[in-house]
Formats: C-alpha cells, sequence, structure tokens
C-alpha cells in the first residue's frame, strides 16, 4: 500500500526546501542549538541530498520515528513544515506517508483525488 501512496508523497512534498526544514528542525529541537556555521552547511549540504533522496525513493528517505536519527528528526521537520499534526509522533510507513498527504500542504498540493480516496476509503474500512 505505502508503494501506490509513493508518487503522491512525493507530489505532496515538492515545495519543501531545505530551508523550511532547517526551520521546522530548529523550532522542534532547539535543544540542538546549531551555530550558524551548523546551519549554512546543514542547509546546503546534507537536506538537499536528503529532500532529492525523499522525492525519488521516499521509503528509503522517511523514518517512521521509532529511532533517535537525524533521518527521523528530519522526517518529523518534513511533517511540521508541511503543517501535519503532531510531528514528533512515532508512525508505521503507512500512517507516515497518510500524515504528509493529509497535511495542510500535502491537501493543496494534490487536491482532491478520486484514486486517493478510495484508499482512504479501503483504510478506513480494514
Amino acid at each position: 500500500m505505502a508503494l501506490i501512496l509513493d508518487p503522491y508523497m512525493v507530489r505532496a512534498m515538492e515545495r519543501v526546501t531545505p530551508d523550511r526544514l532547517y526551520e521546522s528542525l530548529a523550532r522542534l529541537y532547539p535543544d540542538l542549538d546549531w551555530d550558524d556555521s551548523e546551519q549554512k552547511e546543514i542547509s546546503a549540504s546534507w537536506l538537499p541530498k536528503w529532500l532529492a533522496k525523499a522525492r525519488t525513493r521516499p521509503g528509503t528517505a522517511l523514518s517512521t520515528g521509532r529511532r533517535n536519527s537525524m533521518s527521523g528528526m528530519v522526517t518529523c521537520a518534513l511533517l511540521d513544515a508541511m503543517g501535519a499534526p503532531s510531528p514528533k509522533t512515532a508512525r508505521t510507513r503507512l500512517d507516515l506517508a497518510w500524515a504528509l498527504l493529509d497535511s495542510p500542504e500535502g491537501r493543496n498540493v494534490l487536491g482532491s483525488l478520486p484514486e486517493l480516496e478510495a484508499e482512504r476509503q479501503k483504510r478506513q474500512g480494514a
């Protein structure tokens, strides 16, 4: 099921930039206290690479939040940047996909898609 949602997830996150991810990281994890040089390094190199990977193979880039890792923190930042509720909540792969698609930004980018709504109905009925 998650693989079926991957193309929609890629489209949903198309407007997210590395700078927006960094802003969300700083807001969600203020205790990390990164300085300007670290912010520039992360925003200029690591986050664009992570976003590129997330946009081509979401399953390998996104983390369900069950591990304390940079990938997990950036996944939470992505959810926050897209306006998803409770971005730091641990999720299954499928719940993560639906959180991205149901986020305000995801809904705005994707609009109403009958095939997506059909999958949602199957999921709610299961």
